[in-house]
């Protein structure tokens, strides 16, 4: 019970004190110590947890994951406030700056929050090694350009909608205040609507297309026939 009360007071912080959302942090093995740390909260933690090996712990996850009632799916993973790097106000009222940001871009379709990875939802944008027009084209670093402009220091606020077993992460629609990140990436030419998974961003495409914007003004395969071009490359 304490160890629940004391991640509670930490959601409280960031306006997420309901049971549900709550329950779904727990749910998807967000650490408590993560949520500390990316918060920048010190002093006593509630007691600690048992011992539990890694091995144990990721089967646990899993189990955790595979009985959520799918309701729980759509929920808030975290609301967070990203305009800067994390600030303490001193006694003398000074503020020094963290020389880690609380809140980082990856890559085009990939933000973390603290230690959390989260995947943007039902786009692939791509990857930093990628080129376009025979080489001589780097459209990845662009890409990642794009989303910060995108973002502009604004809340971002993340609706978790699947998990991403391979690679161990929530995948999300991402807002940065009322816009939806996924659709500006994909009508700015900057992310591909990742059809695999979501058509939901496939009429954004088309639009692109039809402008060739971004990536569709140059030859460019998808993220995702690059990637399997690389595997199969490394198997010879």
């Amino acid at each position: 019970m304490s160890e629940l009360i004391g991640l509670q007071q930490l959601l409280e912080r960031i306006s997420l004190i309901s049971e549900k959302a709550l329950a779904a942090i727990i749910g998807v093995g967000i650490k408590e110590e993560s949520v500390r740390e990316f918060l920048g909260v010190t002093g006593p933690a509630p007691p600690p947890r048992p011992t539990v090996t890694r091995k144990q712990r990721k089967s646990l996850s899993g189990q955790r994951l595979r009985c959520l009632d799918p309701a729980m799916w759509v929920l808030v993973l975290l609301t967070l406030i990203v305009a800067s790097p994390a600030t303490a106000e001193t006694d003398n009222d000074t503020v020094v700056r963290s020389a880690k940001p609380r809140f980082q871009i990856v890559d085009g379709d990939t933000v973390k929050f603290g230690p959390q990875l989260v995947r943007l939802f039902g786009i692939d944008a791509p990857e930093k090694g990628q080129t376009c027009d025979d080489g001589q084209w780097h459209p990845g670093r662009l890409a990642k350009k794009a989303l910060e402009d995108f973002i502009a220091g604004r809340p971002v606020t993340c609706k978790q909608v699947d998990y991403d077993a391979r690679d161990n992460r929530p995948v999300a629609q991402c807002f940065a205040g009322e816009d939806d990140l996924q659709a500006m990436m994909v009508s700015a030419g900057w992310a591909w609507s990742f059809g695999r998974y979501s058509d939901r961003y496939a009429p954004e495409e088309r639009e692109a297309i039809g402008q060739k914007a971004g990536v569709h003004a140059h030859r460019c395969v998808p993220p995702w026939e690059w990637r399997a071009q690389q595997r199969a490359a490394g198997r010879r």
